[in-house]
């Protein structure tokens, strides 16, 4: 626990007008909160969520104001992994890369490693998916190897397989399919990774549609578009028409999808969705899925 947790909490505490007496109820004694606030005393989980909520915050927000009203150095990066959309966005790569190489060399950090090799195979998949060394491969197979084995995926999880969905083999993807769809149902009524369910889910049906798997594709477009109209996200949920509309060639469904990005004016994304529409509705290609 961070060395000013307890001076952070008196602070926040009076700044609210809240005594001593009024976080503690029954719960606490007096001795055990004022040894707590002035550092000498640090409180069991039980005890300190107990406190939090007293004081009516979380503690992501907590350890926020504890670092000074800003992100601890990990948690600055674990952000701006997050905030990378695609193995495109180089600089943005790179420099995390660097921030990753810097922290790691004074402390030892699963997660943060997991980062790095990701990291260090988008920059080797810059040039195309046939540039990828067998180093970078390597990389995202211990990830990948990391996570096959644990029992249950957590939100944490999720995220790392989000990094590495795009390159694993076809068949990989088609037996975690399950697992993954059984996984993000639990954490249906968790809002906070709202943006990252249904990122997997479409990633997931970039996959299926790219390998003619139109059914697989369907179905996660649909399990992605409730998400998305839960969150709001009108974009993503323009996208998931879109993409059932190609797999059911159903003009309708994907004008549906054009009309919304059109109308919240998504001019990028929506000639990305465009080049989907002309590529995989060609005549070509629906003679090879009628195939």
């Amino acid at each position: 626990m961070h060395w000013n947790y307890g001076s952070t909490f008196k602070k926040i505490r009076k700044s609210k007008g809240l005594t001593q007496k009024a976080v503690i109820g029954e719960n606490l004694s007096p001795a055990t909160l004022s040894k707590l606030e002035n550092d000498r005393l640090t409180p069991s989980l039980e005890t300190f969520q107990y406190l939090l909520e007293q004081i009516g915050m979380d503690y992501d927000e907590f350890e926020y104001i504890s670092n000074a009203y800003s992100l601890n150095e990990k948690k600055e990066i674990v952000k701006e992994y997050f905030q990378i959309a695609s193995n495109s966005e180089l600089p943005a790569i790179y420099a995390l890369k660097a921030k990753c190489e810097k922290y790691l060399r004074s402390r030892n950090d699963r997660y943060v490693e997991q980062i790095l090799s990701i990291l260090t195979s988008y920059l080797a998949l810059a040039g195309g998916p046939g540039t990828i060394t067998p180093l970078s491969k390597s990389m995202l197979n211990e990830v990948w190897r990391d996570l096959e084995q644990l029992d249950e995926w957590y939100a944490d999880d999720l995220r790392m397989l989000n990094g590495v969905l795009y390159y694993l083999p076809l068949e990989t993807v088609e037996a975690l399919y399950p697992k993954l769809l059984k996984n993000l149902e639990k954490y249906q009524d968790y809002m906070n990774i709202e943006s990252l369910k249904i990122a997997l889910l479409l990633n997931l049906a970039t996959l299926f549609l790219e390998n003619n798997k139109l059914a697989q594709c369907n179905e996660a477009s649909l399990m992605a578009e409730r998400w998305a109209k839960t969150a709001h996200r009108y974009d993503f949920v323009a996208v998931c028409k879109v993409r059932q509309g190609i797999c059911q060639q159903d003009e309708a469904l994907f004008t549906q999808g054009m009309t919304i990005l059109a109308a919240i004016e998504e001019d990028a994304l929506a000639s990305e969705m465009q080049k989907e529409i002309d590529y995989y509705l060609s005549p070509a290609q629906i003679t090879l899925k009628e195939e």
